[in-house]
């Protein structure tokens, strides 16, 4: 098998990006920032209900979402329920896990789907048919099938992944409380991962940067968190003893 065949070229590509993310996750863990946390910067915060507990969605509902929005609504956003109503979009979002589990994780995850799923059905294409389907095509299917495969399996790790707010809390409430930066070195621009207790003993992960020019958080200190920009929380350094968290 000629993984490198115009037929089975962007199903190798996608399994050679996601490992390169995980390669420069392990670098960026080295030295206290990854491109996970980067991208979950950039992304919008999305303070959504469970989809699992309101939309009750079976897998065939799934799959036909996924197939419709992969031949019909990723190509025109403008025109279709995806795109003229965001809140739709940012469901969209959630659906695939964005929001449960970090947005690195949700990528992997449709990367090594559509990878494996393209590459495994054009060998069972072969085997039928003597030949590959069209790239294109094929390409198509995959990434249709890799959308509820990727929602399946982010739904699962959230179970076990510790999640950055509970269900009954909201992450505006955090203002004002004191959070540890656990991971990383924070500045300006760049994050670092936090950990904050909230009043029921819950605890939350977060990304929180100084909200003063030139300062610097490292792992251990406690920040007072005074506002909030996006999924980015900034801080100040804590210097009430008072307030100190008990994590």
């Amino acid at each position: 098998m000629d993984l490198f065949d115009a037929a089975l070229a962007p199903f190798t590509i996608a399994l050679m990006v996601m490992a390169g993310f995980a390669v420069l996750e392990l670098v960026g863990l080295m030295f206290g920032a990854g491109p996970g946390a980067a991208l979950d910067s950039m992304l919008p915060d999305l303070e959504l209900p469970d989809l699992d507990a309101d939309i009750d969605l079976d897998l065939d509902a799934e799959i036909e979402m996924a197939v419709d929005s992969a031949t019909a609504g990723l190509d025109a956003p403008l025109d279709g329920d995806l795109g003229g109503d965001p809140g739709t979009f940012l469901q969209f979002l959630s659906w695939l896990g964005v929001g449960k589990v970090p947005a690195l994780i949700v990528l992997v995850t449709l990367l090594m789907s559509f990878g494996f799923v393209g590459i495994l059905g054009q060998q069972a294409f072969q085997n039928f048919s003597g030949t590959y389907a069209p790239g294109w095509l094929a390409s198509m299917a995959a990434f249709a099938a890799a959308l509820p495969i990727t929602s399946y399996i982010s739904r699962g790790v959230a179970r076990v992944f510790p999640k950055e707010e509970s269900d009954a809390v909201s992450t505006n409430t955090f203002i004002g409380k004191v959070a540890v930066i656990f991971r990383g070195t924070a500045k300006s621009g760049e994050p670092a991962e936090a950990k904050l207790k909230d009043f029921v003993g819950t605890v939350h992960y977060l990304l929180v940067e100084p909200d003063l020019e030139g300062e610097e958080f490292v792992e251990g200190d406690e920040i007072l968190l005074v506002s909030k920009d996006g999924a980015k929380f900034k801080g100040i350094r804590n210097t009430q003893a008072a307030l100190s968290p008990a994590l």
